[in-house]
């Protein structure tokens, strides 16, 4: 070497300058600062860049155009997710020699834009590859049958006696299946050299002999083809774990032994499906658990999406169906469909993103999608032919569990009204008083007027947010503070918008509704994998809608030998005067904890994210550009999203020199809870408890654990500390809940009062919406016949020229039931059957247990706004 490591770092980093995507001066001196004090304070990350830096600074001459848009930071996250690599397989000769090969052919061959990706990939192989030897058949055993055992795991589950019969058996005829040995042999395990010579550990695999069972041989090549694709990747063949395979044999069977008969059943009946109220689904006349959906509460870094990747190939080749998976965010929907679309391909099945392709036996997919997919079978009559073969397969049970009005009233641009709706909006934008001439429906001039008026009224930040997209700001409605994942529009939107740019305004009638828990239901079955089902709210809810069994998978490390699991530290509940006191009180936290570990503040809504972000930013003591705000928008309304990979990074990362390091404070609020990735590599960190999660408030226990889910990943400490205002939520509405709270002994205790006041009050949601739901299901049955008896291409104009008169009617019924505000589901009955001829549900006169309440039962079900259905196209 003819100079020494940092001359030659720093003039490789400044080559590299030149090639950062965005940043000005100041940001490339910030990275630049921050990439060479990691390494002098991490000895051992300056000895694996030194194994690497020959190669890395020959490329960045060679290749230079191969770095364009790179993050200066990659060096450090590839030094400490290297360094973390080699260090979780030590003691192990050949797998260290493997790895480290392995890392280096990284940066040796591939391009440097995938590095970031493929070395924390490498981090979560050498976890497993460290565990693999620990793992235990029979202790994994051992543990499923614990939860069947213990009968404290259902004194909140309804029907207990039901869902208990069902999991013991399909423990046992899984256990049956997977036999005493499981995939592969574990004693020959130890003499395959499968890190050095791949193809040793898949042929063990491919060992078989003629007592197997279906199900173990269908697993053994499922899991054969994922060893190939991942040596295809580089990495090591790894099986999947004894947990992911149980759960994954559970709901194949729950499938063949439950959902197969009684689907053939329906399709012998026509493919009918009663609406809640109708007792089928109906959270009163249930008199039995209906089975349809299988639940496991998976806890987050299990491998979720393995399990559901290989539950697709049973269901599509062991029982001939489709599978849609929902997953939770646009980010691991990109994700996941990246990741196992090649593994699909090897059964020869077709992987896809869009529902509407019909050659996609398997599709990743957002609500939206879904939601998209049944409005255009609907409105072509055709729901049956597609759903009735297909499998939902949820990746977080929120999309299920609708606590929030559970329909969505669909419009469209009404050809007859939008000429009139442009004329009466280009009149009032001049503050006309007298309908403009040229309008021929004198009701739509007296709705845009009122419409105005609404507009008005509405405040922004609390009904409404303005947003930027495509370089255009946009006017979006809020429901309950936060922009929902299925738009709603309404006329004083459309008012704000044409103000805001000129957008042109459309005329939108109701042409249909859509109920979620109906929609759910169409399918030949539901699977949700998630981690967390919540409390006893949930459960009757997920029972009762769905016919749901729900079951708790054991931890992955907890069927390892030796004690691998770190526990998850409750530091205490603090209840705090006032909102200002709470600040505080969380600042002071930071500046305490901010120079051990990463931070992380989940605050309660977007207005606290703003305070609690600029409080610790003004903090003596806490770097101001060093506090992150991670949420959706920025102050702004403008997209974060570009932003959302660094952010999460740079959470856990430590800044600073040998002497005077510290880590970073990230501000969020219930976006930056869950479903990101926060692995702390930091020695220093973990050796004092891992990340701390702030909360200042405690929602519901769905939500709860997602947030605690957020430190102690893997098999690394966590810990957290509750903040709370007590004149906010909870304590404002419950008299006395904070006098509760001080008199008990431990944080724990605490908590889980709180917890349970928050299930309280999703229970008072949950029942709020329920005359809704079975209202709701009712009309988008009465929505379904329509269409099935007037079918019609979704893009077709509404008032359909084909169907108009027919369509007219349907318009005046939907347009009747929103000027009532409310009505029983015994007058829709009656309107559907006055004016369409449709006899819906229950429409005998036959008495049922629910008889006794109908009477008096009335569900708001149109409110002012709708959902577009144009949005949805």
């Amino acid at each position: 070497r003819q100079r020494p490591l940092y001359p030659e770092m720093l003039d490789l980093l400044l080559r590299l300058n030149i090639r950062v995507a965005g940043g000005d001066g100041f940001e490339l001196a910030k990275r630049t600062r921050e990439v060479l004090e990691q390494f002098e304070r991490n000895e051992d990350q300056q000895k694996f860049l030194l194994n690497i830096f020959e190669k890395l600074d020959e490329r960045t001459r060679v290749e230079v155009d191969l770095f364009d848009g790179i993050k200066l930071t990659l060096l450090t996250e590839v030094a400490q997710n290297g360094v973390h690599t080699l260090e979780s397989v030590s003691g192990n000769l050949l797998c260290e020699r493997a790895m480290k090969t392995l890392l280096e052919g990284y940066i040796a061959v591939r391009p440097p834009l995938e590095w970031s990706q493929l070395f924390k990939e490498a981090a979560n192989v050498a976890f497993m590859v460290k565990y693999m030897f620990r793992e235990s058949l029979p202790l994994a055993k051992t543990k499923f049958g614990a939860y069947i055992e213990d009968k404290t795991n259902f004194i909140k589950i309804p029907h207990a006696k039901k869902q208990l019969e069902v999991l013991t058996s399909l423990i046992k005829s899984t256990f049956d299946a997977y036999g005493s040995v499981g995939i592969f042999d574990p004693e020959k395990l130890a003499s395959v050299d499968f890190l050095n010579h791949p193809d040793e550990l898949v042929q063990l695999v491919m060992e078989t002999n003629e007592t197997e069972s279906v199900d173990l041989l269908k697993m053994k090549e499922v899991t054969k083809n994922w060893m190939q694709y991942m040596i295809t990747r580089n990495f090591p063949p790894l099986t999947p774990h004894h947990t992911q395979a149980f759960t994954m044999l559970m709901m194949s069977r729950f499938y063949a032994d439950y959902l197969k008969e009684l689907n053939e059943l329906r399709d012998a009946d026509g493919g009918g499906q009663k609406s809640s109220g109708g007792g089928l689904f109906g959270f009163f006349s249930r008199p039995k658990l209906e089975l349809r959906a299988f639940i496991a509460q998976m806890a987050t870094g299990e491998g979720k999406s393995i399990v559901i990747a290989m539950l697709a190939v049973f269901m599509i080749q062991l029982h001939g169906l489709k599978v849609h998976v929902l997953e939770n965010n646009e980010g691991l929907l990109d994700r996941d469909f990246a990741t196992y679309e090649p593994f699909f391909q090897a059964f020869g099945i077709k992987c896809g993103i869009d529902p509407l392709d019909p050659e996609a036996q398997v599709v990743y997919c957002l609500k939206a999608r879904i939601n998209n997919l049944f409005m255009r079978k609907m409105l072509e009559g055709k729901l049956d032919e597609v759903l009735g073969q297909t499998v939902i397969i949820v990746d977080e049970v929120d999309d299920l569990v609708v606590n929030e009005n559970p329909n969505t009233n669909y419009v469209k641009e009404d050809a007859q009204r939008t000429p009139d709706l442009r004329k009466c909006f280009a009149a009032l934008t001049q503050d006309a008083f007298m309908m403009p001439k040229g309008v021929l429906d004198e009701r739509m001039w007296e709705q845009a007027r009122k419409a105005v008026k609404e507009a008005e009224a509405r405040v922004e930040g609390k009904d409404y947010r303005i947003v930027e997209e495509n370089g255009q700001k946009v006017g979006v409605i809020l429901v309950d503070g936060v922009i929902p994942k299925v738009r709603r529009t309404a006329m004083w939107i459309a008012y704000i918008n044409y103000k805001l740019s000129k957008t042109e305004p459309i005329a939108e009638s109701p042409f249909a509704t859509v109920c979620t828990p109906y929609v759910f239901n169409k399918y030949r079955g539901i699977f949700g994998l998630s981690g967390s089902v919540g409390g006893q709210a949930e459960l009757n809810y997920l029972a009762s809608t769905y016919g749901a069994v729900k079951f708790e998978v054991p931890r992955f490390l907890d069927t390892c030998t030796g004690d691998a699991r770190k526990v998850v530290v409750n530091h205490g509940v603090e209840l705090m005067g006032n909102e200002a006191a709470m600040i505080a009180r969380v600042v002071q936290l930071c500046l305490q904890w901010v120079r051990k570990v990463p931070i992380l503040v989940i605050t309660s809504g977007a207005d606290e994210l703003l305070k609690v972000h600029r409080a610790v930013r003004e903090c003596n003591g806490i770097v101001a550009e060093e506090v992150q705000r991670f949420s959706l928008f920025d102050e702004q309304g403008r997209s974060l999203k570009s932003e959302w990979e660094t952010l999460t990074a740079d959470a856990t990362k430590r800044l600073g020199g040998p002497s005077d390091n510290r880590c970073r404070v990230t501000v969020t609020d219930r976006f930056g809870g869950r479903g990101h990735d926060y692995q702390v590599m930091d020695k220093i960190a973990n050796a004092n408890g891992g990340m701390l999660v702030i909360a200042t408030s405690v929602p519901d226990e769905r939500e709860w654990i997602q947030w605690r889910g957020r430190t102690a990943r893997q098999d690394r400490p966590g810990q957290y500390q509750v903040i709370l205002n007590r004149q906010a939520p909870p304590f404002s509405d419950h008299s006395g809940l904070a006098e509760q709270l001080v008199g008990l002994r431990t944080p724990d205790e605490k908590l889980s009062r709180l917890l349970e006041v928050a299930d309280e009050n999703i229970g008072a949601t949950l029942k709020r919406y329920e005359l809704d739901q079975e209202l709701g299901e009712l009309v988008n049955e009465m929505t379904e016949a329509y269409f099935k008896m007037h079918p019609r291409n979704f893009d077709e104009t509404w008032p359909s020229p084909e169907h108009r008169e027919h369509d007219v009617l349907l318009r005046a019924l939907f347009e009747q039931v929103q000027n009532t505000k409310a009505c029983t589901v015994k007058e829709f009955q009656k309107m559907a059957k006055d004016k369409l001829g449709i006899a819906l549900s229950d429409d005998s006169g036959g008495w049922q247990l629910s008889s006794l309440w109908r009477p008096k039962r009335q569900a708001e079900l149109y409110g002012a706004a709708g959902t577009s259905g144009a949005q949805q196209s």
